[in-house]
Parts: structure tokens; sequence; C-alpha cells
């Protein structure tokens, strides 16, 4: 039974992020055949600034809430700290509001866009996206797969019917955020439907000192170090979308980067919402040889499928732009694709150390790397966009960058706990996957004319392919961990 009912939790997990990858990828072509690199520049700037509170704001104590959730329901104080969290979400959405309108008044931080559409834009992203993520996220860490599949999938399907509506009364990307905006204002009723199932299903209150605590003092502690990484983080991949003077280069590098950086951003969400739940169960009450045991396996399954995707976006890349992309964004797009894809398997594969941080509830190990990353990154775009080329001089920045970041957190994991990086699964997975770029090359000699139909059966038999590469990987990591199999 056990078996089934986790065979069932992940084919309703990958069967709903599909539904929602294909949602997103129908948000990119008509966003790029609507709007002109321009347009989608002013688009990326504004929501890198939304995404840049949300970051700072609630990143950090969602964190914090995620590893104590299952403890907190089973003890009776979980809808207690769910109060205290959205309290704190609209107190905070003041301070956004007035933070960003001195900003943006003085320094018109989004080009393109008039101040009060910016501040009224932003702040319903932060409010009403940190009260889908407490709902959905909430039913996933508890095991209700479907409600989390259900919303997650509103989020996308909603805001992009919206969007379109609204672009085309109004023809202008203000009214266009808005209705991607409003499909996050949709789902954000999943909070309000777990509180009531809490409230429904009550426990005996345990208010026992042995209890993962949620109190200022125990978040902040937690959490300081977590906004200080945020901050970094941001820096490091989003702030060439203020540095490039020019706004018709970032939406084409903005866009070219996103055909990479989505679907290994996709594959990182639906791995974390499958495995996380698992994870923090290994992690509740657990000593350090048991947080090892829960690093290790999720290492072990995590980082040898990233490569194999990483290897899929770089060879198939020319595919995905032609698909992906509007006409006025394929020619840059093409070039931006395979170094992002390297740029972002690198810099997924070293967030790992943030695992380490989660199983021991303190960050601060991730303080030195994170920052050493955003330098990198925001001097490296500044001056090789300007000495090389916007677009490639960008590019070389970031995966200096990430190199650097993924070396810093290879060698500072083990200082922080006894973790074993699975090397020889990372290895079978780059020589299983050396086959996709010679596919992805004979397949274009052979298809003189591209068209939707071939690009998307070829780009198909590529993912087929990737997908059993995965597989097998991950049966070698479960006969390599036989204490923690994923049944």
């Amino acid at each position: 039974m056990k078996l089934t009912n986790k065979a069932i939790d992940l084919l309703i997990v990958i069967g709903g992020r599909a539904f929602f990858a294909l949602g997103g990828l129908l948000t990119v072509r008509i966003a790029t055949e609507f709007m002109s690199p321009k347009q989608v520049g002013t688009i990326t700037q504004l929501m890198a600034t939304a995404g840049f509170f949300t970051l700072i704001l609630f990143t950090p104590v969602w964190h914090y809430m995620a590893r104590g959730f299952c403890e907190w329901k089973d003890n009776g104080v979980l809808i207690d700290n769910i109060r205290l969290a959205s309290k704190y979400i609209l107190i905070s959405a003041g301070l956004v509001a007035v933070i960003l309108y001195l900003i943006q008044y003085g320094f018109d931080m989004v080009i393109g866009i008039e101040l009060w559409w910016v501040v009224l834009l932003v702040v319903l992203n932060f409010v009403f996206k940190s009260f889908y993520t407490i709902g959905a996220n909430g039913y996933n860490i508890l095991g209700n797969r479907k409600y989390f599949v259900f919303f997650s999938n509103v989020t996308i399907w909603v805001g992009l019917l919206l969007a379109i509506l609204l672009f085309q009364f109004y023809n202008s990307v203000e009214y266009w955020v808005l209705g991607i905006l409003s499909g996050y204002v949709v789902a954000s009723v999943s909070a309000v439907a777990l509180w009531y199932e809490l409230k429904r299903s009550p426990v005996n209150i345990n208010n026992s000192k042995d209890i993962m605590p949620f109190n200022k003092y125990v978040v902040y502690k937690f959490s300081w170090p977590v906004l200080i990484i945020s901050c970094m983080w941001w820096m490091q991949s989003q702030s060439y979308r203020f540095i490039i003077p020019d706004l018709t280069v970032i939406g084409l590098f903005a866009m070219g980067y996103g055909v990479a950086a989505a679907p290994i951003a996709l594959f990182e969400e639906i791995f974390s919402q499958f495995y996380e739940p698992i994870f923090y169960n290994e992690l509740k009450s657990s000593d350090q040889s048991g947080q090892v045991k829960a690093w290790n396996n999720y290492a072990a399954y995590y980082i040898p499928s990233v490569i194999v995707m990483g290897i899929f976006i770089a060879s198939s890349g020319h595919f995905l732009v032609q698909l992906l992309l509007g006409e006025e964004f394929r020619e840059a797009g093409k070039v931006i694709v395979i170094w992002a894809a390297v740029t972002e398997t690198v810099r997924a594969s070293g967030s790992m150390l943030y695992q380490i941080g989660i199983a021991k509830v303190d960050q601060r190990l991730n303080l030195l790397p994170v920052s050493v990353g955003a330098i990198l990154s925001v001097t490296g775009v500044y001056y090789f966009s300007r000495l090389i080329d916007p677009l490639i001089g960008t590019c070389i920045a970031l995966l200096i960058a990430a190199i650097t970041v993924y070396i810093i957190a290879y060698k500072r994991s083990t200082k922080y706990l006894p973790v074993t990086w699975p090397l020889s699964l990372m290895f079978k997975a780059l020589l299983l996957s050396l086959t996709l770029p010679i596919y992805f090359i004979v397949s274009k000699s052979i298809l003189k004319h591209e068209a939707i139909f071939s690009t998307i059966v070829v780009l198909s038999l590529g993912s087929l392919y990737m997908l059993l590469i995965q597989l097998y990987l991950y049966n070698n990591a479960r006969e390599l961990r036989p204490e923690k199999k994923l049944h």
C-alpha cells in the first residue's frame, strides 16, 4: 500500500506540474508574440522587484515554517502559527508599499510604468503569493497532493487567461502583469481552505518546550542569514535586469535565459514538492546521523537528475527557442540558452548546501558563497556587458559566479555535516547524457524546415530518453542508499 500511495503521489505531482509547465510555456510564447523586447524588459524589471521583496520578507519566514509544519500539526499549534504568519504578511505589505514608493520615486527603478502601478502590482504580488504559498505548499507538506496541484494550476491558467483578456482590452504591460497576478489572488483561497480544514480537525494542543517554537526571537535567529542569502541570491541572478542599460537587451536576455532556467526551476520545484515532505519527515526530531542520511538521500536522487536535465536543455536549445519564443527573440535566444543551461545546472547543484542549512536549522554556512556570487555577478555583468557584448558578457559573468559558488558550497558542506556528495552518480549522469547532443545535432541536420510538429516530435523523443536516464539513475541511487528507499 505504501508503494501504491507514493506512486500515486508522484504521478499526481508530475501530471499536475506538467500541466502547469504547459501553461508556463504558453505564457512565454504568447508574451513574446504580443509584446516587443522592450516591453518584456519592463515586465522583467517589475517582476524582479516584486520577487526581491518576497525573497527578503517572506521566504525566510516560510522556510522556517516549512521546517516545522508537520510537527506543529501533530501538536495542534499549526493553526495559531498560520494566524501569526498572516498578521506578519499584512504588516509587511505596508512596509513594502512605503519602501517601494520611496525607491521608485527617487530612482525610477522600474522603467516604463507609472509609480502607483509599480507599488500596486508589487504589493499584490507580495500579499497573495505569500498566502498562496502557505496554503498550496502547506497542503503539499501535509501530504495533500491533489489540492496542491489544483491550486498551483489555478495560478498559471487563471493568470494567463486574465492577462490575455486585459492585454487585448488595454494593450499595456501593466494590465498583462495584473492578469498574471490575478491567478495568485484566486489561488490564495488555498490558505483559507487549509485554515478551515485545520479547524475542522482539531488535535490536542501540546505546548511542550520540545516542540519547534514560532516566535519573533527564533524566527529572527533563523531568518536573518536567510534574508541576507536571499538578497545575495537576488543580486546574483536578477540584478542584471537593472545593470544592463538597454530595456530591449534586458528583454532579449531574460527570455533567452528563461528558456533554460524555467525548465530547470520547474524540475527543482517538482522534485522538492515530491521529496521535501519525505525530507522534512526524516529530519523531524533526528540527530546528526539522521540529518546526514536525509541529506545524502536527497543529493543522490536530485543532483544526477539535474545534470541530465541541464545537458538536455543545452543540447536541445535550438529547438526549444524555436518552439517557445516569438520571432523577435529567437536569434538572441539560440545563443543565450546554451550558456544559461550550463549556468543553471551548476547553480542548482550547488544549492544543495542550502539543504544542510535546513537540516541544521542554521543558514549561516550559506552566507559566504552567496555573498561571493553576488559580488562576482554584479561586477561581472557591469564590466563584461560593456567590454565584450551585452548578451555574451552577461552570460560569462553569471557562469563565473555560479561556478565559484558551487566550489565554495562543495568545500563548506562537509565542514558542517559529514555528508557524501554522489560523485559516482554525477559522473554516470554525465556519461549517459552524452548521446543527447549527438541526437539533436543529427535531428537539426535532417530537418531542413522546422515546423512546429516536427520540433515537438524531436523534443518529445529527446525528453523520453532523458526521463529514461533519470529513472535509471534513480534506481541506482536506491541501490546505493538502501536505508531510505522511496517506497
